[in-house]
Protein backbone atom coordinates (compact mmCIF):
# COMPACT_ATOMS: atom_id res chain seq x y z
CA UNK A 1 0.00 0.00 0.00
CA UNK A 2 1.64 3.20 -0.76
CA UNK A 3 1.77 6.38 1.64
CA UNK A 4 -1.23 7.81 -0.22
CA UNK A 5 -3.53 5.46 0.23
CA UNK A 6 -2.24 4.45 3.48
CA UNK A 7 -3.39 7.86 4.37
CA UNK A 8 -6.79 7.80 2.75
CA UNK A 9 -7.39 4.59 4.50
CA UNK A 10 -6.38 6.32 7.96
CA UNK A 11 -8.73 8.86 7.03
CA UNK A 12 -11.68 6.65 6.12
CA UNK A 13 -11.35 4.33 9.13
CA UNK A 14 -10.52 7.43 10.92
CA UNK A 15 -13.88 9.13 10.51
CA UNK A 16 -16.22 6.14 10.03
CA UNK A 17 -15.17 4.98 14.25
CA UNK A 18 -15.56 8.76 14.91
CA UNK A 19 -19.38 8.40 13.50
CA UNK A 20 -20.25 5.66 15.47
CA UNK A 21 -18.29 6.61 18.47
CA UNK A 22 -20.23 9.68 18.66
CA UNK A 23 -23.40 7.86 17.34
CA UNK A 24 -24.48 6.75 20.65
CA UNK A 25 -23.76 9.72 22.41
CA UNK A 26 -25.64 12.18 19.95
CA UNK A 27 -28.75 9.84 19.99
CA UNK A 28 -28.10 10.23 24.06
CA UNK A 29 -28.23 13.92 24.01
CA UNK A 30 -31.38 14.23 21.48
CA UNK A 31 -33.20 13.02 24.10
CA UNK A 32 -32.12 13.91 27.08
CA UNK A 33 -30.30 17.16 26.73
CA UNK A 34 -30.65 18.42 23.78
CA UNK A 35 -33.45 21.72 25.31
CA UNK A 36 -30.94 22.91 27.74
CA UNK A 37 -27.45 22.37 26.27
CA UNK A 38 -26.06 22.57 22.47
CA UNK A 39 -24.31 19.08 21.92
CA UNK A 40 -20.84 20.10 21.41
CA UNK A 41 -20.96 21.88 24.81
CA UNK A 42 -22.82 18.43 26.59
CA UNK A 43 -20.08 16.69 25.62
CA UNK A 44 -17.06 18.63 26.72
CA UNK A 45 -15.97 19.60 22.71
CA UNK A 46 -15.38 22.80 23.11
CA UNK A 47 -12.50 25.39 24.02
CA UNK A 48 -11.08 25.29 27.76
CA UNK A 49 -11.60 28.57 29.98
CA UNK A 50 -8.91 27.91 31.64
CA UNK A 51 -7.18 31.45 31.89
CA UNK A 52 -3.80 30.29 32.17
CA UNK A 53 -2.96 28.32 28.73
CA UNK A 54 0.70 27.89 29.85
CA UNK A 55 -0.49 25.70 33.24
CA UNK A 56 -2.85 23.97 30.56
CA UNK A 57 0.40 23.25 27.88
CA UNK A 58 2.31 22.18 30.95
CA UNK A 59 0.06 19.89 32.36
CA UNK A 60 -0.43 17.95 29.13
CA UNK A 61 3.66 17.46 28.59
CA UNK A 62 4.22 16.32 31.45
CA UNK A 63 1.43 14.19 31.29
CA UNK A 64 2.45 12.83 27.91
CA UNK A 65 5.99 12.58 29.09
CA UNK A 66 5.63 10.31 31.92
CA UNK A 67 3.07 7.72 30.33
CA UNK A 68 4.56 8.02 26.79
CA UNK A 69 7.80 6.62 29.05
CA UNK A 70 5.52 4.31 31.26
CA UNK A 71 4.09 3.09 28.26
CA UNK A 72 7.00 2.38 26.35
CA UNK A 73 8.99 0.10 28.60
CA UNK A 74 6.18 -1.48 30.89
CA UNK A 75 3.73 -2.37 27.79
CA UNK A 76 6.63 -4.53 25.72
CA UNK A 77 7.27 -6.32 29.26
CA UNK A 78 3.47 -7.22 29.50
CA UNK A 79 2.42 -7.49 25.90
CA UNK A 80 5.33 -9.55 24.76
CA UNK A 81 5.22 -10.25 20.96
CA UNK A 82 1.33 -10.04 20.79
CA UNK A 83 0.37 -7.55 17.69
CA UNK A 84 -0.99 -3.98 18.99
CA UNK A 85 -1.96 -0.74 17.15
CA UNK A 86 1.60 0.23 17.89
CA UNK A 87 3.67 -2.91 16.75
CA UNK A 88 1.50 -2.83 13.37
CA UNK A 89 3.65 0.70 12.19
CA UNK A 90 6.95 -1.44 13.13
CA UNK A 91 9.12 -1.24 9.40
CA UNK A 92 6.56 0.70 7.28
CA UNK A 93 9.34 4.06 7.50
CA UNK A 94 8.33 7.48 7.93
CA UNK A 95 5.96 7.28 4.78
CA UNK A 96 3.73 5.99 7.08
CA UNK A 97 4.06 9.17 9.47
CA UNK A 98 0.81 11.08 8.05
CA UNK A 99 -1.01 7.90 8.42
CA UNK A 100 0.22 7.78 11.57
CA UNK A 101 -1.29 10.99 12.68
CA UNK A 102 -4.39 10.60 11.71
CA UNK A 103 -4.70 7.37 13.56
CA UNK A 104 -3.59 8.98 16.49
CA UNK A 105 -5.58 11.91 16.87
CA UNK A 106 -8.97 11.33 14.65
CA UNK A 107 -9.22 7.51 15.45
CA UNK A 108 -8.25 6.91 18.68
CA UNK A 109 -7.57 10.80 20.35
CA UNK A 110 -10.94 12.07 18.58
CA UNK A 111 -13.31 9.60 19.08
CA UNK A 112 -12.43 7.06 21.74
CA UNK A 113 -12.05 10.73 23.92
CA UNK A 114 -15.63 11.52 23.10
CA UNK A 115 -17.47 8.93 23.63
CA UNK A 116 -15.11 7.61 26.94
CA UNK A 117 -14.53 10.73 28.81
CA UNK A 118 -17.17 13.11 27.36
CA UNK A 119 -19.94 10.97 26.96
CA UNK A 120 -19.41 8.09 29.70
CA UNK A 121 -17.25 10.54 31.87
CA UNK A 122 -18.97 13.47 32.18
CA UNK A 123 -22.57 11.47 32.81
CA UNK A 124 -20.70 8.91 35.08
CA UNK A 125 -19.67 12.51 37.35
CA UNK A 126 -22.86 14.08 37.21
CA UNK A 127 -24.39 10.86 38.87
CA UNK A 128 -21.38 9.99 40.90
CA UNK A 129 -19.31 13.30 42.00
CA UNK A 130 -16.45 13.65 40.52
CA UNK A 131 -13.81 10.79 42.24
CA UNK A 132 -16.13 8.07 41.83
CA UNK A 133 -17.34 9.28 38.25
CA UNK A 134 -13.69 9.82 37.14
CA UNK A 135 -12.58 6.13 38.84
CA UNK A 136 -16.05 4.63 36.99
CA UNK A 137 -14.86 6.02 33.29
CA UNK A 138 -11.28 4.98 33.77
CA UNK A 139 -12.26 1.44 35.07
CA UNK A 140 -14.21 0.85 32.35
CA UNK A 141 -11.73 1.99 29.45
CA UNK A 142 -9.06 -0.04 31.40
CA UNK A 143 -11.48 -3.03 31.24
CA UNK A 144 -12.54 -2.99 27.62
CA UNK A 145 -8.37 -2.15 26.25
CA UNK A 146 -7.72 -5.96 28.62
CA UNK A 147 -9.90 -7.75 27.41
CA UNK A 148 -8.38 -7.29 23.70
CA UNK A 149 -5.79 -9.52 25.22
CA UNK A 150 -7.57 -11.81 27.70
CA UNK A 151 -7.23 -14.64 25.55
CA UNK A 152 -3.64 -13.80 24.14
CA UNK A 153 -2.05 -13.19 26.84
CA UNK A 154 -1.33 -14.61 30.91
CA UNK A 155 -4.07 -12.94 32.96
CA UNK A 156 -1.42 -10.95 35.60
CA UNK A 157 -0.01 -9.50 32.17
CA UNK A 158 -3.86 -8.50 30.81
CA UNK A 159 -4.50 -6.81 34.35
CA UNK A 160 -1.27 -5.07 34.56
CA UNK A 161 -2.13 -3.80 30.92
CA UNK A 162 -5.62 -3.04 32.42
CA UNK A 163 -4.31 -1.12 35.56
CA UNK A 164 -1.49 0.77 33.16
CA UNK A 165 -4.66 2.18 31.12
CA UNK A 166 -6.66 2.75 34.01
CA UNK A 167 -4.44 5.36 35.22
CA UNK A 168 -3.67 7.10 31.74
CA UNK A 169 -7.84 7.00 31.62
CA UNK A 170 -7.99 8.46 35.21
CA UNK A 171 -5.44 11.59 34.87
CA UNK A 172 -6.97 12.52 31.69
CA UNK A 173 -10.40 12.93 33.48
CA UNK A 174 -8.56 14.62 35.98
CA UNK A 175 -6.78 17.16 33.30
CA UNK A 176 -10.50 17.17 31.83
CA UNK A 177 -12.14 18.48 34.55
CA UNK A 178 -10.30 20.34 37.03
CA UNK A 179 -7.55 21.57 34.72
CA UNK A 180 -9.16 21.85 31.53
CA UNK A 181 -12.42 23.54 33.05
CA UNK A 182 -14.88 20.50 31.53
CA UNK A 183 -13.42 20.70 27.77
CA UNK A 184 -11.90 17.39 26.70
CA UNK A 185 -9.15 19.39 24.27
CA UNK A 186 -6.64 18.26 27.00
CA UNK A 187 -7.59 14.34 26.51
CA UNK A 188 -7.83 14.64 23.18
CA UNK A 189 -4.26 15.91 23.06
CA UNK A 190 -2.68 13.51 25.31
CA UNK A 191 -3.78 10.92 23.23
CA UNK A 192 -3.49 11.82 20.08
CA UNK A 193 0.09 12.73 20.88
CA UNK A 194 1.03 9.70 23.09
CA UNK A 195 -0.23 7.41 20.24
CA UNK A 196 1.19 9.46 17.42
CA UNK A 197 4.81 9.49 19.46
CA UNK A 198 4.62 5.75 19.94
CA UNK A 199 3.97 4.83 16.27
CA UNK A 200 6.55 7.50 15.13
CA UNK A 201 9.15 5.82 17.23
CA UNK A 202 8.10 2.26 16.17
CA UNK A 203 8.81 2.96 12.49
CA UNK A 204 11.67 5.24 12.55
CA UNK A 205 13.54 2.58 15.13
CA UNK A 206 12.35 -0.13 13.20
Amino acid sequence: MTMIQDFISAIFYGVLQLLLFALIPLTWWLFTARKNHSFFVWIGLHKTSVKSKARLFIAISIFVIIMSTMFSVIIPLLLGNVENATTQKVGKGITAIPSIIVYSYIQTGLSEEVFFRGFIGKRLMSKLGFIWGNTSQAFIFGAIHSLFYITQIALWRCLGFGLLVFIMAWVQGYLNEKVGKGSIVPSILCHGTMNALSGIVATINA
